[in-house]
Order: C-alpha cells, then sequence, then structure tokens
C-alpha cells in the first residue's frame, strides 16, 4: 500500500475494535428445553444435511431448527408420536413427569417445555401435571393452535402455560387461532436453505413450513437465551420481558384483545438484558459495510485494474469465507480438540504462537513463516480426521507440529542467508557468466523479501541493460529500485541515457521513477542528455534539475549533500 499503508491499517484496527465489543455467546449451562414431539434428527438442527430425505426431517426436527436458531440451550427431545402419526398420551404425560423431575432434582437449573401440539378438549390429568410443573418453577410455551377459530386448544389454554399464535407487525397470520386465552404472538412462517459445498446430489436444500407449532419455538427460544444471558432471571420474569417488548399488531384481532401482548420482537427482547446485542447485530456490521467499501473505494482508485480485482476478492472470496470461519470456528475448536473447544483453543494458541515466532525468524515475513507452517499443521488435521492422533491428544499434536514448523523455518533460514552471501557479491560473483539474467530469475523465483531486495540492490551495482531494463519497467520495490538507479546514473550515467533521449516514449510510472533517480545520483555530464529531454517533460522537472546541475559545480546533487554532512 506504499505510504497510504496506515489506511488499511487503521481499517482493520476499527473492525477488529468493533469486533471486540461482541458479547461472549450466553452459557447455555443454566437453561434446558424439553421439546415435546416427534422425534428430533440431531444432524438437521445443525445443519448437517448432506444426502438427508425429506422423510429423515419430521416436525419435531423443524421445532428443534427454530429452537437452534435463536439459541444454544440443550435440548431433551421427548418423542410423543406413535406410528399412527397420532400422540400416545402416555409418552406425552411421562414428559411431562420427567421435566418436573428434573426441576426438583436440579433447582438451579431453568426448564422451559415447548409443545407444539393440540388437542380441542382439556384433560384432567394433564391439566394437574402442567399445574404441578408450572409451580415448580417450569415455563411451558404451547402453540394456540391452527383452526382459525377462538376456541381453546389445550395444552395452550391451561392456567399458567404460554399460548403463542402465528402473525406478523400487518396482522393475524391465516388459519392461526386467536383468542383471550393467546398471551403472546410471533412470526409461524419457516424457510431453511441448507448448503453443502462438496460434489454431491444435493448441494443446496431448501424446506418451508408455517403454522403456530413454529411460533411457539421462537417465544421459547428468546426466553432461553434471556435466562442464559442474565442468570439472575426466573423463566416467568424472562417472559415477562418478552411480553413487555412485544410489538403492536395492525390488526382488528389485536385490539380487540385476541392476540395477547402483540408480536414478539426478538431484538427488542435480547437488547433489554444485553445492551451491545443491538448495536452487535445493527451497528457493527454497518460500520463494517462502511469499512469495507471505503478500502475497495481506495483500491480502485489508488491501484487501476488490479484494485478491482482485489475488490472482486474480497466480496466473493474473503466476505464469505470470513462468515464461513466465525459460524464454523466453534466446529474448528471442537475438531482440533478432539472434542474438546477448551483443548481446540489451547491448540491453536500453540500453532499461533508458533506462526508468530516463525514470522519473527523471517523479520515478519508472515507469509512466508505461514507456507512453512502449512505443511505440518495440515498433517497435523489430517491425522486428527484419521483418528491417529498423537500419543498425549491434541496438545502433543499441536506442538509437534509446530515443532516441524520451526525446523522448516529455520532450514529456510539458513539457505536464504547463504543465497543473500551469493547476491552480495555480484558483479564479481563466480561462476555468474550473465549477472543480470541470473539476477532476474533470483528476483522471480524469490518468496523472501529480502532476496528481493538485495538482488535490485545488486542490479544497481551490475548496470547492464538488462539490469535497468528491469528496475524502471518491471520492479515491484519503487524505492529500491530507485535507489539502485540513482547509484547507476552516480556511477554510468551512459546506462540511463537510452531511457532519458526517449522519455517521451515512457509510461508515467517510469518517468517519475526515472527522474526520480536522475534527481539523486546524476552529475554534470548527464546535461547533454538532459537538455534533450527537456522540452518532452511537462513537469519541469529536468529543467530544474539542469539548471541545479549548471550550479552545483560539477558535483551531482547526491555528492553535494554528502560534502555537507561531512563539513
Amino acid at each position: 500500500m506504499g505510504r497510504h499503508w496506515h489506511v488499511v491499517v487503521l481499517s482493520l484496527a476499527a473492525v477488529v475494535g468493533g469486533c471486540l465489543l461482541v458479547p461472549a455467546p450466553p452459557a447455555a449451562e443454566p437453561v434446558l428445553i424439553f421439546v415435546l414431539d416427534s422425534p428430533i434428527n440431531v444432524d438437521f438442527i445443525e445443519g448437517r444435511v448432506l444426502g438427508m430425505r425429506a422423510a429423515d426431517v419430521t416436525h419435531g426436527s423443524l421445532v428443534g431448527r427454530v429452537l437452534r436458531s435463536y439459541c444454544r440451550a440443550p435440548l431433551v427431545s421427548v418423542p410423543v408420536e406413535e406410528l399412527d402419526g397420532g400422540v400416545s398420551k402416555r409418552a406425552y404425560l411421562e414428559g411431562l413427569r420427567s421435566a418436573i423431575l428434573e426441576v426438583r432434582q436440579r433447582p438451579q437449573l431453568k426448564v422451559l417445555v415447548n409443545i407444539s401440539l393440540a388437542s380441542a378438549s382439556p384433560d384432567a390429568e394433564e391439566e394437574a401435571i402442567i399445574r404441578r410443573l408450572v409451580g415448580a418453577g417450569a415455563l411451558v410455551v404451547a402453540a394456540a393452535g391452527n383452526d382459525d377459530s377462538d376456541a381453546p386448544v389445550y395444552p395452550a389454554a391451561y392456567p399458567g402455560v404460554i399460548a403463542v399464535a402465528s402473525g406478523t407487525a400487518r396482522g393475524k397470520a391465516l388459519g392461526s387461532n386467536f383468542g383471550p386465552h393467546v398471551d403472546i404472538a410471533a412470526s409461524g412462517d419457516i424457510t431453511f436453505i441448507d448448503y453443502e459445498f462438496l460434489p454431491y446430489q444435493w448441494l443446496r436444500r431448501e424446506m418451508e413450513a408455517r403454522g403456530t407449532s413454529f411460533a411457539a419455538p421462537r417465544v421459547t427460544a428468546t426466553i432461553a437465551y434471556l435466562l442464559a444471558a442474565d442468570t439472575s432471571l426466573s423463566p416467568r420474569q424472562a417472559y415477562e420481558i418478552v411480553r413487555d417488548t412485544a410489538r403492536p399488531i395492525d390488526d382488528d384481532y389485536f385490539r380487540r384483545g385476541l392476540l395477547g401482548a402483540g408480536l414478539l420482537d426478538v431484538h427488542r427482547a435480547k437488547s433489554a438484558v444485553a445492551p451491545l446485542y443491538r448495536f452487535v447485530h445493527f451497528v457493527l456490521p454497518v460500520c463494517i459495510w462502511i469499512v469495507l467499501g471505503v478500502l475497495c473505494a481506495y483500491l480502485c482508485l489508488r491501484y487501476g485494474s488490479v484494485g478491482v480485482f482485489l475488490t472482486l476478492m474480497i466480496w466473493l472470496l474473503g466476505l464469505p469465507a470470513s462468515v464461513l470461519l466465525v459460524i464454523k470456528l466453534g466446529d474448528y475448536l471442537d475438531f482440533v480438540g478432539g472434542g474438546s473447544v477448551v483443548i481446540g483453543l489451547g491448540a491453536t494458541g500453540i500453532l499461533a504462537a508458533a506462526l508468530a515466532v516463525a514470522a519473527a525468524l523471517q523479520q515478519w515475513q508472515v507469509g512466508k513463516a505461514a507456507a512453512c507452517l502449512l505443511p505440518p499443521f495440515g498433517a497435523y488435521l489430517v491425522l486428527g480426521s484419521l483418528g491417529l492422533a498423537v500419543r498425549g491428544g491434541p496438545i502433543a499434536g499441536a506442538l509437534a507440529a509446530a515443532a516441524a514448523g520451526m525446523v522448516a523455518v529455520l532450514v529456510l533460514e539458513l539457505a536464504t542467508r547463504r543465497k543473500l552471501a551469493v547476491i552480495a557479491a555480484f558483479p564479481a560473483a563466480p561462476g555468474a557468466a550473465d549477472p543480470s539474467q541470473w539476477l532476474l530469475k533470483a528476483h522471480g523465483r524469490a518468496l523472501d523479501r529480502r532476496i528481493r531486495m538485495a538482488v535490485i540492490d545488486a542490479l544497481g551495482r551490475v548496470a547492464d541493460g538488462p539490469a535497468v531494463t528491469f528496475l524502471l519497467e518491471r520492479a515491484k520495490d519503487r524505492d529500491a529500485a530507485v535507489r539502485s538507479l540513482a547509484r547507476v546514473a552516480d556511477e554510468d550515467v551512459g546506462a540511463l541515457a537510452p531511457w532519458v533521449q526517449r522519455f517521451g516514449s515512457l509510461d508515467e510510472g517510469e518517468r517519475a521513477r526515472l527522474l526520480e533517480a536522475l534527481e539523486m545520483g546524476c552529475g554534470p555530464e548527464a546535461i547533454p542528455y538532459l537538455v534533450e529531454a527537456r522540452e518532452l517533460d511537462a513537469s519541469g522537472r529536468i529543467g530544474s534539475l539542469i539548471d541545479s546541475l549548471r550550479r552545483s559545480g560539477g558535483s551531482p546533487p547526491a555528492e553535494q549533500e554528502r560534502e555537507q554532512e561531512r563539513k
């Protein structure tokens, strides 16, 4: 980025600084959600859908997926569905009793029960168990039904149960029940789109569903989030926050008090217990987009077509890869830690420290250090995926990978220093019949910036035609190339004479580079060549240089500065 590197650094610092403000995901330990429904397919709710058939996605799986989309609380699946699709009363009541037992055995646990089932008639035994469950401190959330009726359905209509209707900000959803027993409404429309980035038969799967069955788990999951974010809340207090932050619905049913407190507002409810939540989900993304926009505009304006290419890479590859990394970071840490995120974090820390040490040994050439660590790190991941963990576990594997990377860094460093010693001997290096061609090949193959800079310096000492051509046309390290060209001008301006004579045919970058070199190093012997090019220089720099050389009394500007320093 040249002189403007600090712009990029400050931009990235702003993004990183914002990300540091992101609160850690609330711990899921104090909350447990019982899901009384059909069996849950764990692979589906975690997004692992490769090869999955539609029959594998049950009603309970869709409910579980909604819950998992809003919170990370543990789910306890209680299958209550019989083979004919009906509800097993025995399994259903046993599930409720198991929730009561969990509350009594673990008083510190916040238990939520999500029921996306409905019956038109009450049941005394069911009502008694739910009364005991609510009295023990659990919170029961149930779907209000999909009959487009105000007739109560159960368990949603039992006292103490949170009955959830389906709707939007514009009104009640078509088919959703309503009535004075409804406590709150939430969106019951769901769409799940899963992608698998593998060459397989199903690369994209989309599923849609609607109904109060999927409105209820939205309320349950929001309450679970609040309980995990603020452990001082009771389930009933968390629901009161959800109720108080609900938004009015523009619908006659709501105005008549038949849709409860209104529409669930997830963002307002979460912001009530996590003040940074709204910033993280609204302000921070806008800041990141602005920073990326400014960075891309700078790249396009500063580097032209190359900047356009870099911008496309940021949006097409960098941004999706970053999002994927954030989403999959927990899975990665769990994988490299052999099932433990903490151990995975430790192993990753060892590898990150190894990268920092390798970069320091390579004079902070991070790309080269990463290239040295990549093979052992790849081997570490392959061995882990095959179950061939090094004795001692993931930490030992990370240490072995880091040690292998350090050995590679040291070997490469020794080779680099030997090559630097050879380059330093040019133009009198033994065995180099064509010095400039040897140096140009070394520059093209170099991974180390020190070698490239040493080659540029040596080309200035060789100072033949190919060397000068490379320094003017193709050397990307502009400042180093200009210093080498200044040395050529100071020692033999004739090597630059052909370029001065065809000054008018040079592009803007070549002109600027040539003029800087001449101003730094040429003497009065260059005046005849400069006079020829003066008329072609619209900037007037050649004319000023000629006047300066004539006034200097024969010493090039660089020599005058050195003389002043000696005095």
